[in-house]
């Protein structure tokens, strides 16, 4: 029998039953029967706040104690689902999560009853690696360096960690790849090589010139309208940007991430390889410019139109009414 904990108040957002915290033994053989302790997304500082005393934001108090959450969950864990019984624990964790599970992982080693034989962690997208922006902009090491300090997380990441770093840099602890080499508990670390939608991010503020959700001024509002299937991504038609590469933007920022491009799928976009899409653009269609595999154009380009039909069989979308087109050659 399995039983779910999880640290942290997003329940409803956590997919509790898939992957390595699932419960069925084809999909995770190793494992299926395991307690599963989840990390949830819960706090920016990954449960290390120790912070005594609240900022005041618009007249409420924000409280920094992740740390003190985490013992507590934990506590509840053991008294009240049954964690204080298990023999087999797997702790895993997303994101802020998935680097929790990183920080806590020898912590929670601890806390854990006698009576567990077998402990592993998996933390998922929890590796964030220590590197500038496209833009060159040095982002996330200063503001990870703000919560460090905000949440006063001395107390809650390891302290083999900082004792290896001088005080200016003791906040680079709150990072995977420097708290990593003290982590004696069994890793598996999941963490993908590529990530569709970051690509996306990137090659939309590369072709417009800002991010796809700057007009929301909030951080609520862009959360908000990211979790939101209903609300449409802007792709706005240029003529100096081609279909293909809307297209591409269009598939890498598709909310489902199984629908998104995979990198193989990707490496065969048009966008990359060059071939044309006349039979796929609206333009072209409009005016009756469209070229099919079976038209009796040159063998190179009856062969590209075909390994393009290939591509979209598979990987339909929705195009945009204009944009980008050379109306001598056809191409995109």
């Amino acid at each position: 029998m399995v039983s779910v904990g999880v640290l942290g108040w997003e329940v409803r957002q956590v997919k509790l039953t898939q992957g390595v915290l699932s419960d069925d033994k084809n999909e995770n053989p190793d494992f299926y029967s395991w307690n599963h302790v989840m990390f949830a997304y819960c706090d920016g500082g990954s449960f290390t706040g120790t912070a005594d005393d609240p900022d005041e934001v618009q007249g409420d108090k924000i409280y920094y104690r992740g740390l003190r959450n985490l013992e507590a969950i934990m506590e509840d864990l053991m008294k009240k689902q049954g964690l204080n019984k298990a023999t087999q624990v797997l702790l895993a964790g997303s994101s802020a999560g998935g680097l929790a599970s990183f920080i806590h992982a020898d912590r929670i080693a601890e806390l854990l009853p006698n009576t567990v034989q077998r402990y592993k962690v998996a933390p998922m997208s929890g590796f964030f690696l220590l590197h500038d922006n496209v833009l060159g902009e040095s982002v996330y090491q200063p503001q990870m360096k703000m919560v460090y300090a905000m949440q006063n997380s001395t107390f809650g990441v390891a302290s083999q960690c900082l004792v290896s770093k001088s005080p200016m840099y003791m906040y680079l602890c709150l990072f995977a790849p420097e708290t990593i080499s003290y982590v004696s508990s069994p890793l598996f670390v999941v963490n993908s090589m590529y990530d569709s939608w970051s690509l996306g991010c990137i090659l939309y503020q590369m072709t417009y010139g800002r991010p796809p959700f700057s007009r929301l001024t909030t951080t609520l509002q862009k959360v908000t309208f990211i979790c939101d299937d209903s609300r449409d991504i802007e792709f706005p038609a240029r003529p100096d940007i081609p279909y293909s590469l809307i297209d591409t933007l269009q598939h890498c920022l598709r909310r489902e991430p199984s629908e998104r491009l995979s990198i193989d799928a990707l490496l065969q976009h048009p966008f990359l390889t060059g071939e044309p899409m006349c039979e796929f653009c609206p333009h072209c269609r409009a005016n009756g410019l469209a070229r099919s595999s079976g038209s009796s154009s040159s063998s190179s380009s009856s062969s590209s139109s075909s390994a393009a039909s290939a591509y979209y069989s598979s990987h339909s979308t929705t195009a945009p009414s204009s944009f980008g087109h050379d109306m001598n050659d056809g191409k995109h």
